[in-house]
């Protein structure tokens, strides 16, 4: 259990471990996004194809892995640690709602372009993209700082 002094529970420091890593990366994801706007539209609709490939076959695994470490302190942690643990979990779960609802539909939207021959709005729909990932970097950012101070209190 947490309440062992000086000896962290592991399902807490996994959770740490797991929402700041998915922190990390969406913050990563989004620079990138950031760095790559200007490009032309072929170049960064091949670009985002490619990502979009890579992410379908990792992020289930990722938001699996979250969500059971997320439950599993929240079930172990004391009273006022499962407060944060829970909010944490809500905030991540806000993450996978934000991403099923905004990313992917745009993401399965984008798939089937072409690179080069892009619909005339391609700039709005990666704008969408664009602000529909920033929701979910700013919550699951939150979920990992709700973890931290969790250990801490």
């Amino acid at each position: 259990m947490m309440n062992r002094p000086g000896r962290p529970d592991v399902a807490a420091l996994s959770s740490v471990f797991c929402t700041g890593q998915f922190a990390g990366m969406m913050l990563a994801i989004a620079v990138a996004q950031v760095a790559t706007a200007d490009l032309p539209e072929e170049s960064w609709t091949l670009r985002q194809q490619a990502d979009d490939a890579l992410f379908r076959k990792v992020m289930p695994l990722v938001f699996a892995l979250n969500i059971l470490t997320l439950g599993i302190a929240f079930s172990r942690a004391k009273k006022q640690q499962r407060t944060y643990f829970g909010a944490a979990g809500l905030f991540f779960v806000g993450t996978v709602a934000d991403t099923m609802l905004v990313n992917v539909p745009i993401n399965v939207t984008i798939s089937k372009w072409t690179a080069g021959d892009a619909p005339e709005n391609w700039r709005i729909e990666r704008d969408k993209w664009l602000q529909g990932h920033w929701l979910r970097t700013a919550f699951g950012t939150l979920s990992f700082v709700l973890c931290a101070v969790a250990m801490k209190s």
